[in-house]
């Protein structure tokens, strides 16, 4: 029996997003209690990197 291959992540083309999806990546390797922090830290960078995306635009997130 052989170990299942690790697919390669799907790259967005955005650098911080892809960074971002990255240190999901390596939630495995991280101690549980820190994981609540991680998934934050995450979730606020993809946040700020949609926001930057909308004003990069012209348009006004949330109108």
């Amino acid at each position: 029996m052989t170990a299942p291959q690790e697919e390669e992540p799907t790259r967005t083309g955005h650098a911080r997003v892809d960074a971002a999806m990255e240190r999901l990546r390596g939630l495995e390797n991280e101690p549980v209690g820190s994981h609540a922090g991680i998934y934050e830290s995450v979730h606020d960078e993809l946040r700020d990197s949609l926001t930057e995306a909308g004003t990069e635009n012209g348009s006004v997130p949330g109108q």
